[in-house]
């Protein structure tokens, strides 16, 4: 992975653009909130990280225009 550039931070996440594997890509890291229980905090990220992606796999399958 090349130098990243932020695009935008927010409460949940940073994105980034950037190139992987020869290709421009947009890359969403999850905060870790130092607030949280260490396990619980990855919990939640993991949890919301695989959701988003089931809900993007879901959407393709109906047509609908997503990142890849």
């Amino acid at each position: 992975m090349e130098k990243m550039i932020l695009i935008k931070k927010g409460a949940e996440a940073e994105l980034y653009k950037g190139f992987w594997m020869e290709r421009e890509v947009v890359i969403k890291r999850r905060i870790t909130k130092p607030y949280r229980n260490p396990d619980l905090d990855k919990y939640i990220r993991i949890t919301r990280t695989s959701i988003e992606a089931r809900s993007l796999t879901n959407a393709r399958a109906l047509g609908i225009p997503t990142p890849i």
